[in-house]
């Protein structure tokens, strides 16, 4: 249990010494620079000024971007759970609209769950 905890440290570590946009960011931010825009805003509110951990969180929240648009493809897609859980983890920053599509995927995810669970 130390090791993998170690590990995932370490790999943590080395991915922050070398923070730059992965591939998913720069897609947004090439192809939805509006989302991207607004991702930046929200970023910005907890990490301003630790450049590392921004573009961390960044290539976080573009990952679920894509994450959500594919929940939208699968045959259990519920809108009703997505709507609800994009409704509860959106926020007004400075007067823009933004999301944290990170938690967003998260709540859809675990209601889905549940909801089949019964």
């Amino acid at each position: 249990m130390k090791k993998t905890i170690l590990t995932c440290a370490l790999i943590f570590i080395a991915f922050i010494a070398n923070a730059q946009l992965n591939s998913n960011a720069n897609f947004v931010k090439e192809n939805s620079p509006e989302i991207y825009n607004k991702i930046k805003i929200l970023v910005s509110k907890d990490w301003e000024g630790d450049h590392k951990m921004m573009v961390y969180v960044i290539n976080q929240q573009a990952d679920a971007v894509l994450k959500c648009v594919e929940i939208q493809k699968r045959k259990d897609y519920d809108d009703e759970i997505m709507l609800k859980a994009l409704g509860d983890w959106a926020e007004d920053i400075k007067g823009v609209f933004c999301v944290d599509y990170k938690m967003v995927v998260y709540t859809y995810e675990q209601q889905i769950k549940a909801k089949d669970s019964y």
